[in-house]
């Protein structure tokens, strides 16, 4: 499901950020952090997918919210060199 989640918003991102600049300005640590928010602190735990935020370690969030920045900054690269091969 994780691996499904991160190619659909991915595309989205991708098919978005080609057409709108505001868009492009959250490539990197912005669209990688509203991604962990609103995914893994709201809809993963209102889904009980996960046990709520305030039963995790800040460490473990933290890790979390890397992650996601590392995600969505390559996400931005790959986009970015596909337009230059196409």
């Amino acid at each position: 499901m994780h691996y499904t989640y991160g190619a659909l918003v991915g595309g989205l991102y991708g098919a978005l950020a080609e057409r709108s600049r505001p868009v492009r300005a959250l490539a990197g640590v912005p669209y990688g952090a509203a991604l962990w928010f609103l995914g893994d602190e709201v809809a993963v735990p209102m889904l009980r997918l996960s046990k709520g935020p305030k039963q995790y370690p800040a460490s473990t969030h933290a890790l979390a919210v890397a992650s996601h920045a590392v995600y969505a900054t390559t996400t931005d690269l790959v986009r970015r060199l596909v337009r230059r091969a196409i």
